[in-house]
């Protein structure tokens, strides 16, 4: 379900060692956005785009930190917590379509890539990897106005769009939510070294934050 599907993916953030999480709802748009490892054009186009590829599964999901990353007190994190390479199918699950932006630590580049997943149904049969992929690097990420005070030297943003949900976001399900994403986090154990924040300015004069 749609709950899942924000669970898995802020596990994606936790597993590429972010100290920080904001999931960010607008009216037909979710932004996950977090300050993690980030990733190269390779990481995007060969291994989280790949069906049932996991860089955790075959030791590699590190190969590209420095040793100075290394020695930063996130990577105590010893167990990883999303399951086998379904961050992809959360963002399909949420939305029709997703922009993608992520700058990795090894160059300091943003890659983008911008997916319709319809294209993907189309024919059942086609090959996942068959799909165009449209693929840029571009200078600054895209971030919605109120988070644009934030700086992000690495990391990745999630921005899901033609939301799938019949019953949208609205505040009833964003207030179940939050003691959900609570309970998700608690158990990764201390969380002194990760910070999920959720925004909702639509709900704020109802005096949601």
């Amino acid at each position: 379900d749609d709950f899942v599907a924000i669970f898995e993916l802020v596990k994606n953030s936790f597993d590429a060692y972010a100290s920080r999480i904001d999931i960010f709802f607008e009216n037909d748009a979710i932004y996950i956005i977090d300050n993690g490892k980030g990733m190269s054009k390779e990481d995007i186009l060969n291994k989280w785009l790949f069906v049932a590829y996991s860089a955790k599964a075959d030791d590699t999901e590190d190969d590209d930190l420095d040793l100075g990353y290394r020695k930063d007190i996130r990577l105590n994190r010893r167990a990883f917590a999303g399951n086998k390479g379904v961050g992809r199918f959360s963002c399909d699950s949420l939305g029709e379509r997703l922009t993608l932006q992520s700058r990795c630590l090894a160059n300091g580049k943003i890659s983008q890539i911008e997916v319709d997943w319809s294209k993907f149904e189309e024919n059942k049969k086609a090959e996942f990897g068959s799909v165009d992929i449209d693929y840029v690097e571009v200078e600054e990420f895209d971030l919605p106005k109120k988070l644009a005070i934030f700086s992000i030297n690495s990391g990745t943003i999630l921005k899901i769009t033609k939301l799938r949900s019949e019953n949208g976001w609205d505040r009833s399900k964003l207030i179940k939510l939050r003691p959900a994403l609570a309970k998700l986090v608690d158990p990764f154990g201390s969380r002194s070294d990760l910070d999920v924040h959720l925004h909702a300015p639509a709900e704020e004069t109802a005096d949601f934050d």
